[in-house]
């Protein structure tokens, strides 16, 4: 896991923002809604609240955008993304790269083995 992936999930625990030269993390807003976002993109939003992450390659299916994203399935326990013969997929499921995947989670914790 990169720096600024630990960083990001660090930034969600706390619910802190969080800045970098191509990834943001927004403090949560009035309704406890925190965003990821990558080159501008809104990869990523957690209701705090709810318990809800909803995350989406934003039609660039890149490994940049599929390591944030699979920090973040790694810290909130749900299935990540990966490519294969070019086609993305989240867990087995072949997705369209512009989908968002809405999944119910549990609280962020930053893995053992990158603490």
């Amino acid at each position: 896991m990169r720096k600024v992936e630990k960083d990001m999930i660090q930034a969600l625990i706390a619910g802190t923002a969080m800045g970098s030269r191509n990834t943001t993390v927004t403090a949560p807003d009035s309704d406890g809604v925190q965003r990821v976002f990558l080159h501008g993109h809104e990869i990523a939003t957690y209701y705090r609240e709810t318990g809800t992450l909803d995350m989406s390659l934003c039609g660039w299916n890149t490994t940049t955008t599929r390591s944030r994203l699979n920090a973040l399935a790694c810290a909130f326990g749900v299935e990540g993304f990966s490519q294969r013969d070019f086609a993305a997929y989240h867990g087995e499921r072949m997705i369209d790269p512009s989908d968002k995947i809405s999944t119910r989670v549990v609280r962020p914790t930053l893995p053992t083995w990158v603490r």
